[in-house]
């Protein structure tokens, strides 16, 4: 009988709600067009949002039901449901329709040069500012941040000597000095905050291009602890046209406000670019932008070539791919050694923890940022670039990961290798 009563009065209370309701809606006509409106902006908002995510989906839908993936790079395309969708098939299958139509070209590098920071005379520095002094018409960066002051005047005098600068940033870092100093100029200054609002991922690009025919890129951000004190590696081309107009390519398409998983469209150059030193050809080494140019792939791909050992020093690693591939490959009796830095070692998705019982991982110990992106292969192939191999990394951010085939690039970065694994120490939970 109690209950009976108490569901009556439940009943009878809100049937006097929605009766004043109705009341209040028909003596405050305005108010009842003005809530109309209002229900009408949040649905209008909310297709405005989704619209290119959700096409996007439909077009990974489409050819997921037609082509089976090659690679374990499904992710979640909506935390709060279980529905898994290859997010990498639709770059994937745009990927090898071009390389299809575009035949492998062939271009010999001379003047290159890799320089490793956090090293004694602050050679990134020093690059830096040579760099970018040999501009006569201009200088074009894609920087995920600057604040080496130094390098801000020096584009502040190229700019008052004539030259064309264009920058393009993360938006994170509009806070930073330079930002106001270029705003008063009429230096081109483009962030990354047209980002559709359902990839809110980074511009996390470190290159430039000078006169159209100097590049330079690598791990390093032009800023004070990129450049003099974090570990880091930057590679410069000089009088490379070719490389130059690969770079511009992608600068272009987050010139016109298309950034990371919106970069359906872009044209690739295929191309294998030859290093020659001493009259002599030690290597070859290619250039592919995340997410569109299947960079976890290529990652994948390149590791599994590994017979003997592989050596990587990241800044990150929570790639599900890369960790079981790691895994896999110790148990095919290749040796593995892994320097990671201190602070990450327990960031979201790492089991980094977990493979520190099966294979050789250090930290690196010092204040220093251990920030290098970087797998070697058997001696002979190495991955570095922009890209941590995270999810992020390889699906929404604007990155790029340069492969080398070449004993000599590769002894290079082990000696960088050796140099922070003395500085390090075992992980121990």
């Amino acid at each position: 009988m109690r209950n009976e009563l108490k569901k009556g009065l439940k009943k009878e209370v809100n049937r006097q709600v929605r009766r004043k309701k109705r009341n209040i809606m028909r003596r405050h006509p305005l108010l009842s067009i003005l809530v109309l409106l209002f229900l009408i902006g949040l649905l209008f908002i909310e297709r405005f949002e989704i619209i290119d995510t959700q096409d996007y989906f439909d077009k990974v839908q489409e050819r997921s039901s037609t082509q089976q993936s090659s690679s374990n790079s499904t992710i979640n395309s909506n935390e709060n449901s279980n529905e898994n969708l290859d997010r990498d098939a639709y770059f994937r299958q745009q990927f090898e329709e071009k390389i299809q139509e575009i035949p492998q070209r062939e271009v010999i590098v001379e003047e290159f040069e890799f320089v490793f920071c956090n090293q004694e005379g602050f050679p990134c520095l020093d690059s830096w500012v040579e760099y970018f002094d040999m501009a006569q018409e201009s200088i074009e960066c894609a920087i995920q941040d600057l604040n080496e002051e130094y390098l801000v005047n020096m584009l502040l005098e190229k700019y008052s000597q004539g030259v064309e600068i264009s920058i393009i940033y993360e938006e994170d870092y509009s806070h930073r000095p330079f930002v106001e100093e270029f705003r008063s100029t009429s230096i081109e200054l483009i962030d990354d905050s047209l980002r559709n609002a359902r990839f809110q991922n980074l511009m996390h690009h470190k290159f430039c291009v000078v006169d159209r025919k100097h590049s330079l890129l690598g791990t390093a951000n032009p800023t004070r602890f990129g450049l003099q004190r974090n570990d880091n590696v930057i590679f410069i081309v000089k009088n490379n046209d070719v490389l130059a107009q690969e770079l511009i390519l992608e600068f272009e398409e987050m010139r016109d406000a298309k950034f990371g998983a919106n970069k359906e469209g872009i044209e690739f150059y295929n191309t294998r670019y030859l290093l020659q030193k001493d009259d002599m050809i030690i290597g070859d080494f290619q250039l592919y932008f995340c997410p569109h140019q299947r960079c976890e792939d290529k990652l994948i791909e390149t590791l599994n070539l590994a017979q003997n050992s592989i050596q990587f020093a990241t800044y990150v690693l929570t790639l599900d791919s890369v960790e079981n591939l790691l895994l896999d490959k110790l148990e095919e009796g290749v040796e593995i050694i892994g320097l990671v830095d201190r602070r990450l070692i327990n960031a979201q998705g790492s089991i980094i923890s977990q493979l520190q019982h099966n294979f050789s991982i250090k930290r690196e110990m010092t204040t220093a940022t251990m920030h290098h992106k970087t797998f070697i292969v058997d001696s002979q192939y190495v991955i570095f670039g922009s890209m941590n191999p995270t999810r992020s990394g390889v699906y929404f951010n604007d990155e790029n990961m340069i492969v080398v085939n070449s004993s000599y690039v590769a002894q290079l970065f082990e000696d960088e290798f050796e140099r922070i694994e003395r500085r390090s120490e075992y992980f121990r939970e």
